[in-house]
């Protein structure tokens, strides 16, 4: 088998090396077992260090590639310093069912941030097709904190105290369980202490090309 470059020969950083990769069509590359040398990217069809992007030109194209990426939409909140707090997150996911862990990304310079890694408890509500003008209500940096909640009907988390969304596909209470330095963002483990849902089979809102869709795909007005 031919042996590929480590990847710190490519790039200057401590990657592990890469072999068996068999090239397909676009560039790319798919893992497996190999049969035919000449399918291999030889060492001067790999990027060298004055080829790789730049950090500003690389923020761009992961920021292009993740817009492809569909996502649930969810309403992250929290109640600090006598107030509530909200934000509308794509970056949640659940981590682990023993115990039972979620996570959501905050970025650093969010007004939410302060209050989500100081408060200890959150609750996420998880936004159904109908609810993508509270997506984009919560999305707004600007909105006013005082009444952000006048127009949102809702209830309060038995655990956290703080906003769960009528009219949501579900909820969750959880608990910091742990930070963790994600760049430009901080990523909060939650640990979940109580989950509900609602009854029926409503479909859920979605995130895909910088736009909220219905489960059809369909961009929402």
């Amino acid at each position: 088998m031919t042996s590929l470059p480590d990847c710190s020969e490519v790039t200057g950083t401590n990657c592990a090396a890469r072999s068996g990769q068999r090239k397909i069509p676009g560039g790319l590359t798919n893992s497996g077992d190999l049969t035919d040398a000449d399918e291999l990217a030889g060492p001067d069809e790999l990027a060298g260090p004055d080829e790789l992007a730049g950090p500003d030109e690389l923020a761009g194209d992961l920021r292009a590639v993740m817009s492809r990426f569909a996502s649930g939409v969810t309403v992250v909140t929290t109640r600090w310093q006598q107030r509530f707090h909200a934000l509308t997150a794509t970056a949640f996911c659940s981590v682990s069912l023993e115990p039972p862990l979620v996570l959501v990304s905050v970025g650093k310079t969010s007004r939410f941030h302060p209050a989500v890694t100081g408060a200890g408890c959150w609750a996420v509500s998880l936004l159904s097709e109908s609810q993508s003008d509270v997506a984009r209500h919560f999305a707004n940096s600007g909105r006013d904190l005082e009444s952000q909640f006048a127009e949102v009907p809702y209830t309060l988390g038995r655990y956290s105290a703080a906003p769960l969304l009528a009219g949501a596909l579900g909820w969750l209470d959880c608990r910091t369980w742990a930070h963790y330095d994600g760049g430009d963002h901080t990523i909060i483990v939650g640990e979940v202490l109580q989950a509900t849902h609602a009854p029926g089979d409503s479909a859920a809102l979605t995130y895909y090309r910088e736009a909220y869709n219905d489960a059809t795909g369909t961009e929402l007005a």
